[in-house]
């Protein structure tokens, strides 16, 4: 997966152009700054879906920006689906979990250590708004560099590049999402998404699906070229769960009830086996469900599979506690209400004398989304008696270029009237919001974090803050 043509690139920011490089418009906006600062870097051609005049500017006019993007660095930087075997991990519904689920097992039979090999020197393949399209290529390029040939490329179903990433050629694909709750409108939107994704699947790969979910089922019916292999706890699935044990650890035992055939032709035959997990939750089961099926896929040895997953320590934020004194603070990934559920399901289980939460909002989710956060965060305060909600839009370093949540905010203020909750507050940078928050806490109380990757610089200003260290506001 290496550069065919020299020091000739694709990119679709403009900074990153250098002399020669290719630079494809995906911005959208109406001024073309992007367009004449690629051109002033050097670009000798722009790929753009707008009527650009100017006759100084090398600009060819396309119709889909993105798949021309996808194919130049198909042809830079090969296709990746050649070159090792990629698992799409669709959805927004745990997929976190599911990835570090899988890079344990496929790291394990590698021969390498997760957490300690590339998972440090070369992070997960999560894309998002935070990943470029050429950084998800280059990403994939690296790992394969290490030996690593099977690869879980987590898709957001919110991402508008959904579509165009799924011509890259994937292996199989799992299906995360837990059903749907937001409204009709962005229930069909997110539909599209998945049937636009798997019709361009190669034909006859398997995509392993949440089967006690009738809308995701249905979403994916009429995706003739896929084999769906359903997971959860009906005795309809194909693979379900049995005897399961869940308090400080999650045990329970895999039952694959159908058989099915595996990338290299072999039959796996029904059977059950245990395992013990040392993470909290019955939502654990469903993720572990589909990562074992997935590795059976690939003729991964069951004793590897268990061994790597009854051996594995999370290494991202799962509820991970980042501090422990005279108070203690839990930090969690957060993107979804599935993740929220997860995280106060888990708080039910620890001992603590009051609770504080500081919670991660942003303008540009969609309005359904607010709403099932904002109701399921003050269902739980009320449960779990929480004294005090902070709301941050995480503006620390690039404030100006997003904007002020408010309807977000009046949101979360709407579900906590209507909950007979007061206690919430609102600051727009993740340092001050913390900073607050940990100016209440006394002996014995618990601090939550909940967040996606805005809120990865917590734990950083959390040690700060407690080593005394002045943060710079």
């Amino acid at each position: 997966m290496r550069n065919h043509f020299g020091t000739t690139g694709a990119t679709a920011d403009p900074h990153k152009v250098r002399d020669g490089m290719i630079f494809v418009d995906l911005s959208g906006k109406r001024d073309r700054k992007d367009i004449y600062t690629a051109s002033k870097n050097g670009a000798s051609l722009i790929f753009t879906s707008r009527n650009i005049y100017d006759p100084e500017l090398p600009v060819i006019k396309v119709r889909d920006p993105h798949s021309t993007l996808v194919t130049l660095l198909g042809k830079f930087l090969g296709h990746p689906g050649e070159a090792v075997s990629l698992i799409a991990v669709v959805g927004s519904s745990d997929s976190h979990v599911l990835m570090d689920m899988i890079e344990c097992i496929m790291y394990r039979d590698s021969g390498l250590q997760y957490g300690k090999d590339a998972s440090e020197i070369i992070p997960s393949i999560r894309y998002s708004r935070m990943m470029s399209i050429e950084g998800m290529f280059e990403r994939i390029g690296r790992l394969s560099d290490l030996g690593i040939k099977r690869i879980p490329v987590s898709l957001n179903t919110d991402s508008k590049d959904l579509y165009f990433l799924s011509g890259i050629g994937y292996d199989c694909s799992i299906l995360t999402d837990t059903g749907f709750s937001s409204g009709a409108a962005e229930n069909e939107r997110t539909i599209s998404a998945y049937q636009a994704f798997f019709s361009r699947m190669p034909a006859h790969r398997p995509v392993f699906i949440n089967g006690d979910q009738q809308d995701v089922m249905q979403a994916v019916a009429h995706c003739k070229q896929i084999i769906p292999i359903t997971y959860g706890m009906n005795m309809k699935a194909a693979v379900t769960a049995s005897s399961m044990n869940i308090d400080l650890t999650t045990g329970f035992t895999y039952c694959l009830q159908r058989s099915f055939e595996t990338k290299a032709g072999n039959l796996i035959e029904p059977f059950e086996t245990s395992l013990r997990m040392n993470l909290t939750g019955q939502h654990y089961i469903y993720q572990a469900l589909a990562a074992i099926t997935c590795a059976l896929y690939y003729d991964i040895p069951m004793d590897t599979v268990k061994t790597a997953l009854e051996g594995y320590r999370p290494v991202s934020r799962q509820f991970k506690k980042i501090f422990e004194g005279n108070y203690t603070v839990m930090d969690h990934y957060c993107r979804s209400v599935s993740d929220m559920e997860a995280a106060m399901e888990a708080v039910q289980l620890l001992q603590y004398k009051r609770l504080f939460a500081v919670v991660s909002i942003d303008e540009g989710d969609a309005a359904d989304h607010h709403k099932e956060r904002a109701k399921t965060m003050a269902e739980w305060s009320r449960v779990l008696n929480c004294t005090e909600v902070v709301l941050t839009s995480c503006m620390d370093d690039d404030y100006e270029a997003k904007e002020m949540p408010l309807k977000a905010v009046k949101v979360y203020k709407r579900f906590f009237k209507e909950a007979g909750l007061s206690s919430l507050k609102y600051y727009y940078m993740l340092q001050h919001a913390l900073l607050h928050a940990l100016s209440q806490l006394q002996e014995g109380d618990l601090l939550l974090i909940l967040g996606g990757e805005e809120m990865n610089d917590a734990q950083r200003y959390i040690r700060k803050l407690n080593t005394g260290v002045k943060l710079v506001f």
